[in-house]
């Protein structure tokens, strides 16, 4: 997996001033169903133009263990995150620690001045297709605007990221206070209020 994602990140990287993942497993199902969706990639790939090449890539599942106790002494059966190998390379790039915290759209570029990996990550909202893609758009089109608003031969890619960056944070912002006053309405409904 990582082989034939770094060769195709190779490939494209002179092509556009930043690069864009979706990271997601098989847990992410309706994210999954909008992906393989010919008509919402075409749309995606429209909105993206010529600013951001757009990749995704499917993960290995972790999973959750539960150690054995040892004869004799106290044990908390507390799960412990099982992270595949196969993950951990892609992982690090752009500073996540475990494929729990996916989906993800990650912008990011390596041609850098000091050669690093700069990134900007957004969680995705997967709960319903319409919403899976809605939330993958709406991270192209900010991406698209930070591109075609700035100077790009001018500002180097971790000054375009860092202006990406605080779009993202008022994304997250929004999708926060969205999640809240849904729960507040499941809760209302519930408590009969």
């Amino acid at each position: 997996m990582i082989k034939l994602l770094n060769s195709e990140l190779l490939k494209t990287y002179n092509k556009y001033p930043l690069l864009g993942i979706i990271l997601f497993t098989k847990a992410n199902a309706s994210l999954i169903k909008m992906l393989e969706d010919k008509a919402y990639w075409n749309s995606l790939d429209e909105i993206s133009g010529k600013q951001i090449g757009i990749f995704s890539t499917r993960l290995f599942d972790g999973k959750s263990i539960t150690p054995d106790p040892t004869q004799g002494v106290l044990h908390e059966m507390k799960p412990i995150w099982k992270e595949p190998n196969e993950n951990k390379e892609i992982l690090s790039w752009f500073g996540l620690d475990s494929s729990k915290k996916l989906p993800q759209f990650v912008v990011f570029s390596f041609n850098t001045p000091d050669n690093g990996i700069h990134y900007k990550r957004l969680r995705l909202d997967d709960s319903s297709e319409n919403r899976a893609y809605e939330s993958v758009k709406i991270a192209i089109e900010q991406t698209v605007l930070v591109v075609k608003s700035n100077n790009v031969e001018s500002l180097t890619e971790p000054e375009l990221l860092k202006k990406l960056g605080f779009r993202f944070r008022v994304i997250d912002v929004k999708n926060s206070f969205n999640r809240l006053v849904q729960m507040v309405n499941v809760f209302r409904g519930t408590s009969g209020i």
